[in-house]
């Protein structure tokens, strides 16, 4: 091969490797991309036994212990777990419960769960508990809350617990003592607390249909005091973010000042909102139907307004997808799970700030439980056939290239470094002849 034709060559390579340069659009980007990781996972249960407890509730304490709620055929497990998915201990709740609540953690991690039963005629006449554990599994009081059940998720507040069950409001001291109790209209919705404020929704029936829904806030002493109302519409527990904004749906989705001034409403419905900093998350049908989609929304908290959507469906046949509430956390990703009825699978979903997909991961069954986000990237779940799983993440930045591109940018490199030595090689041998 003669000089003139190995510098074409040479030339010929490097053009391409500019046009790549230039009209390739991940050329040259650094992209984030995840390694996702199952650090443990728990299961107590033999794989030989059929319909296994569901996975309810997961709560992490403040040494990253995990606190898991199982529920199955009116039983009650809880464990706890160490930070590597060790077993520490478990307790059984009565056999003859109806259903239990989910855990909460108070002060010195003492957790606390309440049982309920059907009241008489309809059941058996057995008064329901709230009980209160020490962080290493043992019992330090239960309190008779009569035949009030189902109750609310449990509420911390300072030094004290709020549970709402269909007839009354508590305030339990962390000693198991009611400090008051109020009469509401029924509806087991979740108290919200906030600086020595209380706010509750509460719903009032009329022929067995609903006549009002109210918002609520109640003072240290129990004075209510009524901040809204609306007749014939729905209503869920109130969540309030770090600013004392109290987010609630009627109708649509509310957001309330503290006076009970409205800040803003937007048409949407869905799950209870994950509050990002400046941004809520909630999904907008909880559980698919034909017809419909399993839709995350992001919701402006300034103004109420859309920002994006992102479909999380699978398919589009008539199978059942339940979607969990999301869960966002300290960068603004998000993250939910699904429970798809058709293969009885499910996905734990993580979404980036602005609505992509950012990873999934396909677990042993279907998730009903909204994700836990723990300490350095770890995410905890768990599934409806008793499966808890720790999952870690892992960010690292790439350029996102292709063997053929790989390939052409090594050539052109090469090149590169022949022409440097080959071309004045060249130029002085013509001189010299």
């Amino acid at each position: 091969m003669t000089m003139q034709k190995i510098l074409t060559l040479i030339i010929f390579i490097i053009f391409l490797n500019v046009t790549l340069f230039v009209f390739t659009p991940s050329y040259g980007e650094k992209t984030q991309k995840d390694k996702v990781k199952i650090l443990w996972k728990f299961n107590p249960w033999e794989s030989n036994i059929c319909c296994k407890p569901w996975v309810n509730y997961i709560l992490l304490d403040s040494y990253q212990n995990v606190y898991v709620y199982e529920h199955k055929d009116n039983v009650g497990y809880i464990y706890k777990l160490s930070p590597n998915g060790t077993l520490l201990w478990n307790i059984t709740l009565t056999a003859d419960s109806i259903g239990s609540m989910p855990l909460a953690l108070g002060s010195n991690n003492t957790f606390y769960i309440a049982t309920w039963y059907l009241p008489p005629p309809l059941g058996t006449p057995l008064p329901s508990y709230l009980y209160a554990y020490s962080s290493n599994g043992v019992l330090e009081w239960k309190l008779n809350l009569g035949y009030d059940g189902p109750f609310s998720d449990i509420c911390i507040g300072k030094n004290h617990i709020y549970l709402k069950g269909w007839r009354y409001l508590y305030n339990i001291s962390e000693k198991g003592k009611i400090q008051w109790k109020k009469q509401m209209h029924g509806a087991p919705t979740t108290p919200a607390y906030f600086k020595g404020a209380l706010y509750v929704s509460d719903i009032s029936f009329s022929g067995g249909l609903i006549n009002m829904s109210y918002l609520y806030a109640v003072n240290p002493q129990g004075e209510i005091k009524e901040i809204y109302s609306m007749k014939k519409s729905a209503i869920s527990s109130p969540v309030i973010d770090k600013d004392g904004i109290i987010y609630v749906y009627f109708d649509q989705l509310y957001a309330f000042h503290s006076d009970g001034s409205v800040k803003w409403t937007t048409d949407v419905r869905g799950s209870l909102p994950a509050i990002g900093s400046n941004v809520l998350y909630l999904t907008h049908h909880v559980i698919k139907v034909p017809g419909t989609s399993n839709d995350l929304y992001a919701v402006s908290k300034e103004n109420g307004k859309i920002l994006w959507k992102l479909k999380i469906d699978r398919d589009n046949t008539t199978a059942a997808v339940y979607a969990t509430p999301p869960a966002v956390d300290k960068n603004e990703n998000i993250y939910l799970s699904d429970w798809y009825t058709k293969n009885n699978t499910g996905y734990l979903y993580s979404i980036f700030p602005e609505g992509k997909m950012r990873w999934k991961l396909r677990l042993d069954a279907g998730i009903v439980a909204t994700p836990v986000i723990g300490s350095n990237r770890t995410v905890y779940v768990g599934t409806i056939n008793g499966t808890v799983y720790a999952i870690k993440y892992t960010s690292m930045l790439i350029t996102p290239t292709s063997d053929y591109t790989d390939f052409l940018l090594w050539g052109g490199l090469i090149a590169a470094v022949a022409s440097a030595i080959i071309l004045p090689y060249y130029l002085y041998r013509r001189q010299s002849s």
